[in-house]
């Protein structure tokens, strides 16, 4: 455990600037934070390909393939309890000026947090069947048009912003 945290177990922050502090692993435990961290590696991998690391086809992969399979391994509480940890502590990235097709900062805000939160939501419902391949299904939801895709190239989170993407 000690290793994981790089001996801070208080002060720990994820190694890939993502946010998430031991707080976050004490409210699910260490094995359950280690396979959320495996999950999310795997989600990565099933979006490369895809377009739009912001808003689009990519993101929405990517949420839903990591919520899936943590909700295999770890059950969907926990799941949701990660995803909506890591919601809260990677807001949407603050952008100098609108995104490309946006009004405000608070307009893409809300979308970005509403993607979000429904493809967890469609990750949940797939990683409830344990034999199912979450990568597959959630690329077969996304061509099915059940994930929630903002900007199809994601080119609407990218214009202006700071913050590149990928968020955990």
């Amino acid at each position: 455990l000690y290793r994981y945290v790089h001996n801070r177990p208080l002060t720990y922050v994820d190694p890939f600037g993502h946010g998430e502090t031991w707080g976050d692993v004490w409210g699910i435990g260490w094995w359950d934070s280690w396979t959320a961290a495996n999950c999310r590696d795997t989600a990565i991998e099933a979006s490369q390909g895809l377009s739009g690391p912001w808003g689009g086809e990519a993101d929405a992969v990517r949420h839903c393939t990591w919520v899936c399979c943590m909700t295999q391994k770890i059950d969907a509480d926990q799941a949701k309890e990660v995803a909506d940890n890591h919601e809260k502590y990677n807001p949407t990235p603050k952008c100098k000026c609108p995104p490309k097709g946006y009004s405000s900062q608070e307009e893409w805000e809300k979308d970005d947090a509403a993607m979000d939160e429904h493809n967890n939501h469609i990750g949940i419902e797939l990683g409830k069947h344990p034999n199912i391949d979450c990568p597959s299904a959630c690329k077969n939801a996304l061509k099915n048009g059940q994930l929630k895709v903002n900007s199809k190239d994601g080119s609407a989170g990218q214009s202006g912003c700071k913050k590149k993407a990928y968020y955990y």
